[in-house]
């Protein structure tokens, strides 16, 4: 949403992304199909450990190992055995595992026991490429030597440790610097009970080669391929891995880490650049002080962050993804300018409310001078200019029409201060060939915008009452000391999962309400050349939703797999109406799960948010409940058509359209499905069959095309 701060514009835009999925663009499918393989050591091994992290939900910063270990490339240390055993056996509890034997236990068994080994020093497991190749080494410190487990692992002994190879056999054949790099490393101190740590450049060389032979293929097998509507080109995608290169030749060190304190799981990233490095004085130190210590909103999310250079962050992030949205019709450099005006400091938070969005937030401008008239020159034009511009991108990609993403309202005075309006709605995406009529129901993401300011300081609010208690605020904010991280959020997790639910008419129906849990909390920092984000959830929290989640698969199991006989044979004698009527014509009776109209919801909610290949197992839930569902039909082919399975995408909108012939919505999806297959002609066609049954798209997508507009 363009009122947030920048580090939120950021996300904002980077939520993007996962439009650009490899069924839509083949290229980025191809490129994912030779790094696969080749196996590539960089990629796999990043990808593990994001996915390690990420599963485990919870990691603690680490210690950045110096640069005096060169002979390692990824360092894995934990700080605590038993306690890392007490943890994992916690976590294999609270996400349900059901094994027999405790995970803790197994890995005793490994160690021969585990009294002998020294808990308060570091165990560390060392890892190094060669020809592609991992080479793995394990340091177990102890206290008391066990030489059963020497002669086990064929172990070389060292003061007070062993030394032992992955796979096991080297033994006292370990080069000199690899010992010397592995007892380096579990020296050192660290604050987290597990990290790991890369050496990117290390990293680097080895992996650089093989990322662009996959860009090659991917460019050779594109060739020939007829481009796609807004879909990045080759080159574009070449253009982003070279500039993420380029930055990733300025890293020196990636540490991610785990710790399991005070009932919390926390996760951090560490990103340590090279000195004298654009990116070491772009993760420069941030302020020290704040205007914002004393104030913290009450809503779903709310955040705070301090002074830092948002103006160049926003220019890095344009100049390492501007190409790749530019390529989708989006032009993110307005963001960059719009930079110039902020410094960075802001707070506020918002809630998703039944009849929209709830928030209010404070940020602080660059120019006291010319503040006051900042919304008339330059904030509110920057917003109705964008609004216009992304509500064309849209109507364009989805083939459907787009309204103005911001209005102006009505002004008004609050507290004696000039308050401008604007009235915003977040548009709910269809598949191509859906219109919002046939998608499932769901209120749009509407929300009023107030802002003025007061000073230096821009308020904006989702109404006049909440912007007046933010203008008697402004006047109490002064800068006072704030040691703490750059920027902080929490969520409400609870009350934002639950709104989230209660704005979906099918999941309230069918879901379960969502259970008590405490808040996530997420904090961002830049000191001295490191980047550093991390994020802690309550650890009961994860067995919850872990229970609520399970409960959610198995009633959803349930429902797919207890169809009876009679009422498959009932909807088939109901195919017709009386009169011939086709089914979306007959009486609409209750969703209950014999009718087919349930399962086509279903499906409908899950292609909405993506989900195609689940959507399609709905469809045919449906159609097997009543083969004359045309929509069922439709909507089946269309999901077919966003997975690139377009035979059997044109055979199910085939069968919906011998179902219902003058239903022109029919027309026009087979029409987009044959564009995407690359039937130019044949889509051409469908759009025109489809204008004649006054399907009102196509008549607008064929106008476009007569005055040279495209599609």
């Amino acid at each position: 949403m363009p009122g947030l701060s920048g580090h939120q514009a950021i996300a904002f835009l980077a939520a993007d992304f996962p439009s650009m999925s490899p069924v839509r663009f083949p290229h980025i499918q191809k490129l994912k199909e030779s790094l696969m393989k080749k196996k590539s050591v960089f990629l796999s091994l990043v990808c593990l450990v994001l996915l390690l992290s990420g599963a485990a939900g919870c990691w603690q910063a680490t210690a950045v190992m110096a640069a005096d270990t060169p002979a390692l490339d990824v360092v894995l240390r934990i700080t605590d055995f038993e306690r890392a055993l007490s943890v994992i056996d916690e976590l294999a509890a609270e996400t349900g595992g059901g094994e027999s034997v405790s995970p803790a236990l197994q890995i005793q068994g490994l160690f021969q026991g585990t009294d002998w080994i020294d808990s308060r020093r570091t165990l560390t497991v060392g890892l190094r490429f060669g020809n592609g190749q991992p080479d793995a080494t394990v340091l177990v410190p102890f206290k008391t030597p066990n030489e059963n487990f020497k002669a086990a692992y064929n172990a070389s002994e060292g003061a007070g440790y062993y030394l032992l190879s992955f796979p096991p056999g080297m033994g006292s054949g370990l080069p000199a610097d690899i010992e010397q790099a592995m007892v380096a490393a579990s020296r050192k101190k660290t604050r987290g009970l597990f990290s790991v740590e890369i050496a990117c450049q290390g990293l680097l060389q080895n992996g650089e080669s093989q990322i662009f032979q996959a860009l090659q293929n991917m460019e050779s097998s594109s060739a020939g391929m007829a481009p796609q509507p807004f879909a990045p080109r080759p080159e574009d995608i070449r253009a982003m891995v070279e500039q993420m290169i380029t930055i990733a030749r300025q890293l020196d060190r990636f540490t991610v880490g785990i710790d399991s304190a005070s009932g919390r799981l926390t996760t951090t990233f560490e990103l340590e650049t090279l000195p004298d490095t654009p990116l070491a004085r772009l993760f420069s130190s941030a302020g020290t002080t704040s205007r914002f210590t004393g104030y913290l909103s009450d809503s779903h999310i709310n955040f705070r962050s301090k002074r830092y250079d948002i103006h160049s962050m926003l220019g890095f992030f344009s100049q390492t993804f501007g190409p790749m949205y530019q390529a989708m019709g989006m032009d993110i450099s307005g963001f960059v300018d719009l930079g110039r005006h902020f410094t960075g400091e802001a707070a506020g938070g918002f809630s998703v409310e039944q009849g929209g969005v709830e928030f209010e937030m404070i940020l602080v401008l660059s120019d006291p001078d010319h503040a006051d008239t900042f919304l008339e020159n330059v904030y509110l034009p920057f917003l109705e200019q964008y609004s216009v511009t992304l509500a064309g991108t849209l109507e364009k990609q989805l083939g459907q029409p787009v309204p103005d993403l911001f209005v102006r309202t009505a002004d008004s005075t609050v507290a004696g201060y000039p308050v401008y309006g604007l009235k915003g709605q977040t548009p709910i995406p269809t598949a191509p060939g859906i219109s919002p009529a046939e998608a499932p129901a769901m209120d749009p993401m509407n929300y009023d915008m107030r802002l003025t300011t007061v000073g230096n300081l821009l308020l904006i609010a989702s109404n006049d009452r909440r912007l007046k208690t933010l203008i008697d605020l402004a006047g109490t904010l002064k800068s006072a000391p704030d040691d703490g991280p750059l920027a902080v959020m929490d969520m409400d997790l609870s009350g934002y999962l639950s709104a989230i639910r209660n704005l979906i008419p099918v999941a309230t129906e069918t879901l379960p309400p969502v259970p008590v849990l405490g808040k996530a909390v997420f904090e961002y920092d830049l000191k001295d050349g490191v980047a550093c984000a991390a994020a802690s959830f309550p650890l009961q929290d994860i067995s919850t939703m872990a229970t609520y989640f399970s409960a959610i698969g198995q009633q959803t199991a349930r429902a797919m797999g207890d169809a009876s006989e009679p009422a498959v044979a009932a909807a088939g004698r109901q195919r017709l109406g009386a009169e011939g009527e086709k089914p979306e014509k007959q009486i609409v009776r209750p969703a209950t799960e014999d009718n087919a109209d349930y399962w086509f919801e279903q499906g409908a909610l899950c292609s909405t948010y993506g989900n195609d290949a689940c959507a399609i197992k709905y469809f045919q839930r449906a159609i097997q409940l009543n083969s004359n569902h045309a929509k069922a039909h439709f909507q089946m082919g269309v999901s077919y058509g966003e997975i690139g399975q377009y035979r059997n995408a044109l055979s199910a909108i085939n069968r919906a359209i011998a179902i219902n012939p003058e239903n022109g919505r029919f027309y026009y999806g087979r029409g987009r499905v044959r564009l995407l297959a690359g039937d130019e002609d044949g889509a051409l066609a469908d759009f025109h069959q489809a204008a004649r049954r006054g399907e009102q798209d196509a008549i607008n997508y064929l106008k476009r095309s007569a005055t040279g507009e495209g599609n």
